[in-house]
């Protein structure tokens, strides 16, 4: 009997594995955009699914247990889910294994293991098809904020920017105070120094519109981030090439490279959707 369980929980799995090394951004349905922010902040077809899996889960955890009147329980819940996917988004109505699924539910009536196992792969098969082609397109198109509704003021200039050039002038800033410095330009150097400082320090107020708890705020803009600003600072004066290689070292590791593999990825995916 663990056996069983086993396998059918992990089906999912396998099957979703088999095509690991392709991925796909299919555009998801036009009308799945229905339940999800702005059009709804009820969520009901990720509710919807939620709901399905743990029936799911449900049916084996009893039929394990043979607590077959509770897995029988939760065999019509989980068909109530699967149908109504269909009802939510029509498109995916067609794909829906019904009959497959009617008998999953008789099976576990009539405490059937081995046709129980049967239904439950060939409905965990539609399952796994549509989570491959949607589940990741689905998650960056409608769970992953756009950073093109944000804006910056520039703490520089005072001009209020899309984030996407803000970061091109936080980066060139960066990059001149390189140059300069290795060029022995001091006065430059230390102005593109400061004005990558400033800009840094200005991200906050874009972290702030997501990040509202200020416990969040302080593990990016730490002490401990705040003092490699302060040492950046001072060696740009000093022209100590060191420190400023080591601070920015840190600031790099541990601010920009940590927020990047969070936010870019997803937004760069994101932008494929909205072009």
């Amino acid at each position: 009997m663990k056996k069983l369980i086993v396998t059918s929980l992990s089906v999912l799995i396998a099957f979703s594995i088999a095509n690991a090394k392709t991925v796909k951004l299919k555009e998801p349905p036009e009308e799945l955009g229905k339940y999800y922010p702005p059009n709804s902040d009820k969520f009901e077809f990720l509710t919807n699914m939620y709901q399905l899996s743990t029936s799911f889960t449900g049916v084996f955890a009893n039929i394990q247990e043979k607590q077959w009147d509770k897995a029988l329980n939760w065999a019509e819940k989980m068909k109530d889910h699967y149908f109504k996917i269909g009802k939510l988004v029509k498109k995916w109505d067609k794909v829906l294994r019904k009959e497959a699924m009617n008998n999953l539910v008789e099976a576990v009536k009539s405490k059937d293991v081995a046709s129980v196992k049967k239904y439950a792969n060939i409905v965990g098969k539609t399952c796994v098809q549509c989570h491959k082609n949607y589940q990741l397109p689905t998650k960056i198109k409608y769970h992953f904020p756009s950073f093109d509704t944000s804006s910056i003021e520039d703490p520089v200039t005072g001009v209020e920017y899309g984030v996407h050039d803000y970061m091109k002038k936080v980066t060139n800033d960066m990059k001149l105070l390189k140059i300069y410095l290795m060029q022995g330009d001091k006065t430059k150097a230390v102005k593109s120094g400061n004005n990558f400082i400033k800009r840094f320090e200005g991200l906050q107020q874009m972290c702030s519109d997501c990040h509202t708890n200020k416990a969040s705020e302080e593990i990016y803009f730490s002490k401990e981030i705040k003092g490699k600003l302060s040492t950046l600072k001072e060696a740009l004066i000093k022209g100590d090439k060191d420190k400023v290689s080591s601070s920015l070292g840190y600031i790099g590791i541990n601010n920009c490279s940590k927020c990047h593999n969070v936010h870019q990825i997803p937004a760069m995916l994101k932008e494929k959707f909205e072009k």
